[in-house]
């Protein structure tokens, strides 16, 4: 009884986790025949997932995510890590870099810490043990979806783009103070982020002198963007607001690239 009122609350959850309120999308790879069976009627019973597709291979030829997941932009992937661990590594990397947004799910028979660990650094969200049970899949489901929707109800900002006209035009000036008065007044999270290729000094104005990274060097390595990798370039000042700096000095030159996966305007940004 009480593992039946469980999955019933979990059940809930869920739905309420969703915006909609509808199932969420999941695709899945390398399943077997009895696996994929277990999978579906799960579906089926639960009504928190649709499957989209089941994908029989872990990738293309040349290497690129399979058109499935990329195509349906599900929001988990469930990869099958026993048939070929090191393919299904390969292709959790690969979804992460390219498709972040979608969580993964490693099932395998395989509990061996160094494994989970290998599973977990290559970008997957859980590890479900086989044989598959529903309610650890439910949980990790519902996991999922509240992870979602708080993101999306902590996901709303205002992005503001400062343009001096000419240099001494006290640019950098106006950004820190409003960086500064939105996160200590307002209770606001605020991030600078400057972009002047040469001596941008937003950091210099907020008394933040040491520091190794800087804003070039994070849109270099847009590829592998995490959280983790994020806080690592961000300089934090005691009135709240958050600074990316500038590079120091006058070279090298550097320059913002046009492609889309460098573009970061959910960011402050700040141009002197």
């Amino acid at each position: 009884m009480n593992s039946v009122i469980s999955k019933d609350s979990l059940k809930v959850a869920v739905r309420h986790a969703t915006s909609s309120g509808q199932p969420i999308g999941m695709v899945t790879v390398c399943l077997g025949r009895e696996l994929a069976t277990a999978v579906e009627r799960f579906a089926e019973s639960t009504c928190t997932i649709q499957i989209q597709e089941h994908l029989a291979d872990y990738g293309a030829e040349d290497g690129s995510v399979p058109g499935g997941i990329g195509s349906a932009q599900p929001a988990i992937c469930l990869i099958d890590f026993d048939r070929d661990r090191q393919s299904a590594v390969s292709l959790a990397e690969k979804i992460h870099a390219e498709a972040p947004l979608v969580a993964i799910f490693a099932i395998s028979s395989q509990s061996q810490p160094d494994l989970i660990v290998q599973a977990m650094r290559s970008g997957s969200r859980e590890y479900l043990l086989k044989p598959l049970d529903s309610e650890q899949l439910l949980q990790a489901v519902a996991r999922v979806s509240g992870s979602r929707k708080q993101k999306k109800e902590n996901g709303s900002g205002q992005v503001f783009a400062f343009i001096g006209a000419k240099g001494g035009s006290g640019v950098t000036t106006l950004v820190t103070q409003a960086g500064a008065l939105l996160a200590k007044t307002q209770g606001k999270k605020a991030l600078i982020l400057d972009l002047h290729p040469e001596f941008g000094d937003a950091a210099l104005y907020l008394g933040l002198r040491k520091f190794h990274y800087h804003s070039f060097e994070l849109l270099q390595n847009t590829d592998r963007l995490d959280d983790e990798l994020l806080q690592s370039f961000v300089l934090h000042h005691p009135s709240g607001v958050d600074v990316i700096p500038a590079p120091q000095g006058a070279s090298p030159s550097y320059s913002i690239s046009s492609e889309p996966n460098t573009t970061l305007s959910w960011l402050i940004c700040h141009q002197d």
